[in-house]
């Protein structure tokens, strides 16, 4: 359903030139080498075609939203029709909301025909945190204050006692939830850009406190590899009753880790997580592909059931990152902006225009398993033929309002079939069936992604630039600037300080030559290596953008 949403979402940005973003214009004259980040460049063959490359251009400074809410940006020079269509997936996020308030506030989930809540994630309260920076997108202030009030309350208290979480769901929805209302209620600016909740700050001391007992996971283990689940209160982690950790898993949890690292500027974090895709980068695969399932204790690939769904999804998307498989292909397609610029830079070569032509194909794939069910909803699992088939040649055209009507007839099939009266929506048992049966279940995910991917597909102007800003799996949005440049740092001193090291030149991102010296010798500090390190430092090119580290080990 995700997959589906969220590329519609982005197959419409690529086609529609944006004037108006919550981060200001692009980055001029910085340029990376795609070499700095081949880690992300898995090849899958034959299934998808060469893959595409990364974003060669960093952002510059963030240049906040001149004084506009989040909402009024995203409804500038909206055509009326796309503004209702968008107020009323608000309206929709306020019934959700209404239900889960009403029945199971604190609760993970919502169960919205029993009227009563559940904790099937832990007991961190998933869908407030989900839903938070929803409805700061939204402008739906009186939610803020809710969320926003009820995590500053509770959520600590509950971290310190609660017992099994999984490492995955926790860092996605949780953790990814707290770190992106930091960011967009000013984390990091000198006032609060949001009028509700509390100060930013407690946002992120929040996020630095779960993530603290999450580390277990990673320091338990005997490789790189973590263990699937934590126990908050002790704190201590263990494997699931197989042995056995989700590939998608443990490589969809370095968004979260690296931004943290960066906002509060310790590398422990990034360090952890950044080891997993090391680790993973030297494994065996067949043609890019991996198995779904990787043993913590031989760090190797188990079994050999490869698929792009569950299990094994995120891990491809995080690769590139944005969510799944149409959005990733034209993310990589166009650099992270739109088509129409993209090409006029000279952006796009013949391989490019492939993958975007077949990232539209796949859109289309995507909607068409809700168009075939006989309530307009996509199952979990469909089976389809894989014939050759395309439509047009590689351009296609504009193609904005299409992917717009599609997710309407989405959300439309959604308010049809599982809206609940009293407050909230259900899942389905059978798409296919009429009239359907319900599922008591309100998945967190409703309000802090399906809803939020369809508020932003209706949006004329683009708040989150896809070259500014990455979605994480759970769809909350991170700046992409401070990560990048402290991803790239810790990236280059796992290879320095890695085993053999000798006189070597790398580029380093850092404010100025005594922060970097600090960092490297913090850094060098936690890999534990007792040679004498020596290192030089002379300038980079533009002085806010790096430098180059000579070393020693």
């Amino acid at each position: 359903m995700l997959l589906m949403i969220f590329g519609l979402a982005y197959l419409m940005l690529t086609h529609t030139s944006s004037s108006h973003s919550f981060s200001g214009g692009l980055a001029k004259g910085t340029n990376l080498s795609e070499e700095s980040m081949k880690y992300g460049s898995t090849k899958l063959g034959r299934f998808w075609r060469k893959p595409p490359r990364l974003p060669p251009r960093l952002s510059p400074d963030e240049k906040g939203t001149n004084n506009k809410t989040i909402n009024e940006l995203v409804r500038l020079n909206a055509d009326p029709i796309w503004i209702e269509r968008q107020q009323k997936v608000k309206e929709a996020f306020l019934h959700a909301w209404s239900g889960y308030k009403k029945y199971a506030m604190g609760y993970d989930e919502l169960m919205p025909l029993s009227q009563r809540g559940v904790d099937g994630l832990g007991g961190l309260g998933a869908t407030v945190v989900d839903a938070l920076d929803t409805a700061m997108i939204m402008g739906a202030n009186e939610v803020v204050s809710e969320a926003g009030s009820w995590i500053e309350t509770h959520l600590s208290d509950k971290i310190s006692k609660k017992g099994q979480v999984n490492l995955f769901e926790t860092t996605i929805r949780v953790l990814g939830g707290l770190l992106s209302a930091y960011h967009l209620s000013g984390g990091g600016q000198q006032t609060n850009s949001m009028r509700e909740g509390p100060k930013p700050i407690f946002y992120l001391e929040t996020a630095r406190k779960l993530a603290d007992r999450l580390l277990v996971a990673f320091t338990s283990s005997p490789t790189p590899i973590p263990f699937s689940d934590v126990v908050l209160h002790d704190p201590s982690a263990h494997r699931a009753p197989d042995g056995l950790s989700s590939t998608s898993e443990v490589s969809t949890l370095q968004l979260e880790f690296n931004y943290l690292s960066t906002v509060c500027g310790d590398p422990k974090y990034s360090m952890e997580a950044m080891k997993v895709l090391e680790h993973m980068k030297n494994l065996p695969k067949v043609e890019g592909l991996v198995p779904i399932y990787i043993s913590p204790d031989s760090g190797e690939f188990s079994g050999e059931n490869i698929r792009l769904g569950s299990r094994g999804d995120s891990y491809y998307e995080y690769l590139i990152k944005v969510c799944f498989f149409p959005g990733t292909l034209a993310l990589g397609a166009t650099k992270g902006i739109t088509k129409e610029k993209a090409m006029k830079d000279n952006l796009l070569k013949f391989d490019d225009l492939e993958n975007l032509k077949l990232a539209e194909d796949l859109a289309k794939t995507c909607f068409e398993m809700y168009s075939v069910t006989s309530t307009g909803l996509a199952p979990e699992i469909a089976y389809f033929h894989t014939k050759e088939y395309t439509e047009g040649g590689l351009d296609g055209g504009n193609k904005g309002s299409k992917y717009r009507e599609w997710g309407w007839q989405i959300f439309e099939a959604f308010e049809k079939y599982t809206k609940v009266e009293s407050g909230g929506y259900s899942s389905l048992e059978d798409v296919t069936e009429l009239p359907p049966r319900r599922r008591d279940k309100m998945e967190t995910f409703y309000l802090g992604e399906t809803l939020k991917y369809l508020y932003l597909l209706f949006g004329d102007s683009s708040i989150f630039p896809l070259d500014k800003f990455v979605f994480n799996t759970e769809a909350h949005p991170l700046p992409i600037k401070d990560y990048y440049y402290f991803l790239k740092f810790c990236w280059c001193i796992i290879h320095m300080f890695g085993p053999g090291s000798k006189w070597r030149s790398v580029k380093v991102v850092s404010r100025n030559v005594s922060s970097a010296m600090s960092q490297l010798f913090d850094l060098y500090s936690i890999v534990h290596r007792e040679e004498q390190f020596f290192g030089e430092i002379h300038s980079y090119g533009p002085p806010d953008y790096g430098m180059v580290v000579r070393c020693n080990c």
